[in-house]
């Protein structure tokens, strides 16, 4: 069995290798003829046609809200209740935890006391300058305490109501780190909170120094995710950075950061995931498009093409327009509709010269 399989494996290893040989052998034979009887050199084309080209830039970047707040305590107190949880919508100044509150009842009625005592002073103070009983350094003194005392008062009820945390900006709890018995505002790396404004998202993506020349602001941008599927989101490229930074460790190339807006409309799609953004950077629409592969240039500095027509090939001088990734879009006129465009033409190519066409 196993020889028979061995035979058969070769069998059908020697046919594939006989049918390339075939393959090759009737291409030198047409060109052989093609030299007998000049017909020239085999060439293949493709037939011109008019269609929008677009020339664009595509850059990865993550999603997030337009607006967006990580807060964090200012007092050192443990969290005693958290009054809100991810996903809720919040306002400004709504409160977002409690913190423990120490009592501070006795310090703050010696501050109250205190105060009343040096306006007491101070105004006892004013009746004896203006009747010239002390001297204005005194007086001044007098107004130096009463001042700190009304600051000394001010502090110990700010930092009483510091044991209550509010979001500083609209909109929706996207990370809640806080827990119920942890120490708030021990922690500086991490926020207790992390509001977003994601009715309105953005991406904030960086361009490389050799594309941003394109980039300008107002360009329609498409944004695409698995999230997504087949759904294109519209976008607008909103704001351009005026100075560069580095890509990255061990790169020389510098990026430029760019900010996209994103009309999400009804796509249901959220903050923290990463999209892929192509800027369309120009458009030509309903123009003569051809293969950038049939794209040539002379020693004169003319671009051309050749069209290939009853075994002939014809150079045309072309104006390009627009170049994109695989169509350039040129000024009509050098060549029309329908008209068969010869693909990688050799640099042996002339005008006038017979050809052979062969389309696979």
């Amino acid at each position: 069995m196993k020889t028979k399989k061995k035979n058969k494996k070769k069998l059908i290893v020697f046919l594939i290798l006989a049918v390339a040989a075939i393959a090759v052998a009737a291409f030198a034979v047409i060109n052989m003829k093609n030299a007998a009887s000049n017909v020239g050199m085999v060439v293949s084309t493709e037939a011109v046609t008019r269609q929008d080209v677009e020339r664009s830039v595509t850059v990865k970047g993550t999603v997030k809200g337009t607006d967006s707040a990580q807060v964090y305590s200012k007092s050192v107190e443990r969290i005693a209740e958290i009054l809100v949880k991810e996903g809720d919508f919040v306002k400004t100044g709504q409160v977002l935890c409690e913190l423990e509150k120490p009592d501070n009842s006795i310090q703050l009625r010696k501050t109250e006391l205190a105060l009343e005592q040096a306006q007491k002073d101070y105004d006892k103070k004013e009746v004896l300058y203006k009747s010239g009983d002390i001297s204005k350094d005194t007086l001044e003194q007098s107004e130096y305490n009463l001042i700190s005392a009304k600051l000394a008062k001010e502090e110990l009820e700010k930092a009483m109501a510091e044991t209550t945390v509010k979001s500083p900006i609209e909109g929706t709890v996207t990370r809640v780190n806080a827990s119920v018995g942890s120490l708030a505002g021990s922690n500086t790396t991490e926020p207790l909170f992390v509001i977003e404004n994601i009715e309105k998202l953005e991406m904030k993506i960086r361009v490389s120094e050799y594309d941003i020349t394109d980039i300008k602001a107002g360009q329609d941008v498409e944004i695409t995710n698995d999230f997504l599927g087949a759904k294109v989101l519209k976008g607008k490229v909103t704001s351009i950075a005026p100075t560069g930074e580095a890509k990255g460790a061990g790169s020389s190339e510098m990026v430029i950061p760019v900010v996209i807006s994103i009309d999400k409309g009804d796509s249901g799609l959220i903050a923290g995931l990463t999209a892929k953004a192509r800027i369309i950077t120009g458009t030509a629409e309903n123009a003569i498009a051809l293969p950038i592969d049939s794209i040539m240039d002379d020693e004169e500095g003319n671009t051309y093409v050749f069209v290939a027509k009853d075994g002939v090939a014809y150079k045309r001088i072309v104006n390009i327009i627009l170049e994109a990734d695989f169509y350039v879009a040129i000024e009509d006129g050098a060549v029309e509709e329908g008209e068969e465009i010869i693909l990688s033409p050799s640099r042996t190519l002339e005008d006038g010269a017979a050809v052979t066409v062969l389309n696979f």
